[in-house]
């Protein structure tokens, strides 16, 4: 992430892009552990 110049609009939505992708994956990883904890 530090790699990442914010120059304009379209970079800030890049990163606004790649955070929202980021927290999606981190939703899905916790519904997984849960489902996983929920059935062991």
């Amino acid at each position: 992430m530090a790699l990442f110049v914010f120059t304009g609009a379209s970079d800030g939505f890049t990163a606004l892009s790649i955070r929202m992708q980021f927290n999606l994956a981190l939703a899905s990883f916790w519904q997984d552990l849960h489902q996983y904890r929920k059935n062991n």
